[in-house]
C-alpha cells in the first residue's frame, strides 16, 4: 500500500534535492523513498531534466545585442541627465547673477553717492568722453571732446 502522505512531502522536497540543498539525512530519506516509488522517481527525472534546452548561437546573439542596448541606453539616459543638469545650473546662475545686479543698482540708484561716465564712439574712434560726481545733491561734470587732430581736444567744465 503507497503511503500518499510520504509521497507529498518528497514531491516538496525534491525542487531543493535537486538544486543540492537539502542536508544529508534529508537526502537518504529521498533517495530510500525514490527507490520504492516509481511515481516520484519520475517526477526527479522530469525536474533533473534541462529545461532551457541547447543554447544557441542565434540566442547568444540576441542576449549580447540586449545587454548593448540596455547599456546604451543606461549611457544616453546619464548623457541626458548632465545636460539637463548644466542647464538647470546655468539657468539658476543667470537668474542669481540677474537678481544680485539689480539690487545693486536699486541701490546705487538710492544711494547720494555716485559717478557716472559716459564715452561716445563715431565710427569706432572716441569723440566725445562725460564724467560726473555726484555727492550730496552737488554734482561736477567733466566734458572732454576729441577733434580729428588727435593732439588737441577741447575742455569744457
Amino acid at each position: 500500500m503507497k503511503n500518499y502522505k510520504e509521497c507529498n512531502i518528497v514531491q516538496d522536497l525534491l525542487p531543493n534535492y535537486v538544486e543540492n540543498l537539502t542536508s544529508e539525512g534529508t537526502n537518504n530519506y529521498i533517495e530510500e523513498h525514490i527507490s520504492e516509488c516509481k511515481e516520484c522517481k519520475t517526477i526527479l527525472e522530469d525536474m533533473s531534466k534541462d529545461i532551457g534546452g541547447k543554447k544557441t548561437e542565434k540566442n547568444d546573439k540576441e542576449v549580447i545585442y540586449i545587454k548593448l542596448y540596455k547599456k546604451r541606453l543606461r549611457m544616453l539616459r546619464n548623457v541626458l541627465l548632465l545636460i539637463f543638469a548644466i542647464i538647470i545650473f546655468t539657468i539658476a546662475r543667470k537668474f542669481w547673477l540677474l537678481t544680485y545686479f539689480a539690487i545693486k543698482t536699486d541701490e546705487l540708484a538710492k544711494s547720494d553717492n555716485y559717478y557716472i561716465e559716459r564715452e561716445i564712439y563715431e565710427k569706432g574712434k572716441r569723440t566725445e568722453i562725460d564724467k560726473t560726481y555726484h555727492k550730496d545733491n552737488a554734482s561736477i561734470t567733466y566734458n572732454w571732446v576729441f577733434l580729428k587732430d588727435p593732439t588737441r581736444r577741447r575742455y569744457f567744465n
